[in-house]
């Protein structure tokens, strides 16, 4: 079975957070979760939120600490 092919998209400001993140020891924990949003990014954890109007077929996930 084929999966979809799924793109990550990143703010600028995103970027910039997660190059912060991966300095201050993140790395692994960011690349579990992109590992996770790779296999299905409809899994609960870390919390979605579906896009609307412009942005509409997009969704955007807050991850925090």
């Amino acid at each position: 079975m084929k999966s979809k092919p799924w793109r990550i998209v990143y703010t600028k400001q995103g970027l910039k957070d997660k190059r912060t993140a991966c300095q201050a020891g993140f790395a692994e924990k960011i690349g579990s979760i992109l590992e996770t949003l790779r296999i299905n990014p409809f899994e609960d954890y870390p919390p979605f939120e579906k896009l609307v109007e412009d942005l509409n077929g997009a969704y955007s996930r807050k991850i925090n600490r």
